[in-house]
């Protein structure tokens, strides 16, 4: 390696360094946002916003790894895409306006204090007769368009794959219920919109999805589903329900704990794990 390619891998560090301090100096969440709701199955834990709730002072912010810069840098990458749109929208859009009539429904922060709940959406526009919640989304150009699959996997073939040439369907030429089975990113952004429906009592909303490769976007238009709410509307159930069970018959109603130990890949990345794993709740649990 030359001085030059060393100069350059030091200053490559140093830009990682920045997405790593950036993400350090946030402060943490300390209340259940809507976007929480949408964690999987293996990732989900009642308990975790049962403590948030009852001791919002002792949230942590879990330690950032050196390789934690890339989910940084994603993030912010996908408010660049928020923010484009969102600023055509303010200057061009018909954007409604927030119930006091002071703000543009663009990301503004609503509080549901029967739920105690946050959520943000990215846009409410108005459309004709029509108001539409708006979910935004960027895509990899794979997702956006399709690519062909050249190997599949074939029992009969020595080495196990036989070459192939199929087409693998893309976004922007399926139905939304197709797109929710080749995209993830366009699976969530179906919940969250359905779920802002229901907390907005807006009936439809608009599925913004941008290639980021090259700027082209599609648009779905969905009306929302009770079967699809229930879950998350149960998730929020669940969490005010057992802190209510906590602060009116203490500690030993406390939903069970998820992680085995402090070392479970999902307690190093819990902002509750020190208070999760004290020994003043082991004593009340026990």
């Amino acid at each position: 390696m030359n001085d030059f390619q060393q100069e350059a891998e030091l200053l490559k560090l140093s830009f990682q360094q920045m997405y790593l301090q950036k993400g350090r100096d946030q402060e943490p969440h300390r209340e259940l946002h809507a976007a929480n709701l949408l964690e999987s199955e293996s990732e989900w834990c009642t308990r975790r916003y049962v403590l948030m709730n009852l001791y919002p002072g002792e949230v942590q912010k879990p330690e950032l790894k050196s390789w934690d810069w890339k989910r940084e840098a994603y993030f912010a990458t996908g408010w660049v895409y928020h923010e484009k749109w969102q600023s055509l929208f303010r200057l061009y859009g018909n954007v409604v306006l927030s119930d006091d009539n002071r703000l543009p429904e663009l990301d503004l922060t609503h509080f549901l204090p029967g739920e105690n709940l946050y959520f943000s959406p990215d846009a409410i526009i108005q459309f004709g007769n029509e108001k539409y919640l708006v979910e935004i989304k960027g895509i990899n150009h794979d997702e956006y368009v399709g690519h062909p699959d050249l190997y599949e996997w074939d029992e009969s073939k020595v080495n196990g794959y036989r070459l192939v040439k199929k087409e693998r369907k893309g976004i922007v030429n399926a139905t939304l219920e197709e797109a929710m089975k080749l995209s993830q990113t366009v699976y969530k952004a179906v919940i969250q919109a359905n779920n802002y429906l229901y907390f907005t009592d807006l009936q439809k909303a608009i599925l913004l999805i941008e290639n980021k490769n090259n700027q082209d976007f599609h648009v779905y238009v969905m009306e929302r589903d009770e079967e699809l709410f229930k879950p998350y509307e149960f998730r929020v159930d669940e969490i005010n329900g057992n802190t209510y069970m906590v602060k009116n018959h203490g500690l030993k109603m406390l939903s069970d704990r998820v992680c085995h130990s402090p070392q479970d890949k999902l307690a190093q990345q819990c902002p509750m794990r020190d208070l999760c794993f004290s020994e003043r709740l082991e004593e009340v649990k026990g």
